[in-house]
């Protein structure tokens, strides 16, 4: 036994009209309307962030053949200077004050 149920069931019969509807889903295409104006301005917070974090590879009419670098090496430098940086800066702290080096 597996527990599944419907062994009696003709379940291409009984999904026919989602199978149709699959089979023929390169005949439909989805239509909307254009959206007028601004749905989110340029300078919104998110917006500024999702251009510095995103690859602007969707528009098919503004498609770049020149190399877009990856973020990852300048996010690991980032994390290499800001992890040195607190490292220098609690060593200076640690050091005893007004007496000459």
């Amino acid at each position: 036994m597996d527990k599944r149920g419907g062994k009696d069931k003709n379940w291409p019969n009984l999904h026919h009209n989602y199978i149709t509807m699959w089979s023929n889903r390169a005949n439909s295409r989805a239509v909307g309307v254009p959206i007028e104006g601004d749905i989110v301005n340029y300078g919104d917070a998110y917006m500024v962030w999702y251009r510095q974090h995103s690859r602007l590879l969707i528009n098919p009419l503004r498609r770049s053949t020149s190399f877009i670098p990856s973020a990852a090496p300048l996010t690991a430098l980032a994390q290499f200077v800001a992890k040195w940086n607190a490292k220098f800066n609690s060593e200076v702290r640690s050091m005893p004050r007004g007496v000459p080096p």
